[in-house]
């Protein structure tokens, strides 16, 4: 059995009731949300995405013929507990949804009983700062991988790979001690991201990555997805969290919402009606409309 589809366990997804269609739609609202341009709704406390169906069956035809199609598949993650809903009735009415980090993590996560990974060791064939006499280890060699059987973040790494993750290790433990994250260890395919940062390596340093590492600490994306490594380096989110630009030079241009009039303007929108400067005005409002 291929191990999986779209980048989600295929276990995973069958034990959930999900199909190759609700995966491909999954997969689509992950790497939207990843780009920070998904307009965002805060509800008791938490941070939910707006789906416009619409824009999701022009971006996918494959996964319906129309737009109720796509509103059942949402309608279905709430139902197997993977999403939360909420109806956001302000300046029209509109769904957004939440990932719930629990089960989110399942599909992203090595499930597979004794399953090879990685991490400690590496490809004989990489050759950017990694071991090539080092062997692969099982799901737990990331936190003791030598032979002393030091766990990583008590000790230097000993290639570009393992700066990486010790760097991620000791944010997580950090993120854990304020509350950010629930559970005290990572939940992590080692052998998905070594894979991962094996191609980032031929074009990017490690010590940008770890910047990047450093700045998803204080990412609401990045938080909201429970600080998961694979979500971070995935290409969408870490070209966001190196490349993007300081904000303060929207709010400078925008003072004024060319929707409501407000005067209370954010980094990336309007606080009154919730607008987002990435949207054109004309198509904001006819997505209000609909």
């Amino acid at each position: 059995m291929k191990y999986t589809v779209n980048g989600f366990s295929q276990e995973a997804l069958v034990s959930l009731g999900l199909d190759m269609r609700d995966a491909g739609v999954l997969r689509w609202f992950i790497d939207f949300q990843a780009t920070g341009f998904m307009k965002r709704i805060e509800h008791d406390g938490k941070i939910f995405f707006w789906v416009l169906y619409d824009k999701v069956l022009e971006e996918l035809p494959i996964a319906g013929n129309n737009k109720y199609t796509i509103r059942r598949i949402f309608d279905k993650y709430v139902e197997v507990g993977l999403m939360e809903k909420h109806v956001e009735k302000k300046d029209g009415s509109y769904s957004t949804f939440r990932l719930v980090e629990e089960v989110y993590s399942k599909l992203v996560s090595s499930t597979t009983e004794g399953r090879v990974n990685m991490v400690g060791g590496c490809d004989k064939n990489v050759t950017p700062g990694c071991d090539k006499n080092a062997r692969t280890k099982n799901s737990s060699s990331i936190l003791n991988s030598s032979s002393n059987n030091i766990p990583l973040v008590k000790r230097e790494p000993k290639n570009e790979y393992e700066k990486v993750e010790k760097e991620y290790l000791l944010n997580y433990e950090k993120l854990y001690e304020h509350h950010k994250v629930q559970t005290d260890k990572p939940i992590v395919n080692w052998n998905k991201t070594r894979g991962m940062l094996k191609q980032l390596f031929l074009t990017v340093d490690s010590k940008i990555i770890i910047t990047a590492l450093k700045r998803a600490t204080q990412d609401d994306f990045c938080l909201e997805t429970g600080y998961s490594l694979d979500v971070i380096l995935s290409k969408a989110v870490l070209n966001r969290l190196i490349n993007s630009k300081n904000t303060e030079n929207v709010e400078e241009r925008e003072r004024t919402c060319p929707i409501c009039g407000s005067h209370d303007i954010g980094p990336i929108g309007c606080r009154t009606c919730h607008y987002d400067f990435c949207t054109p005005p004309d198509e904001w409002k006819k997505m209000l409309e609909e």
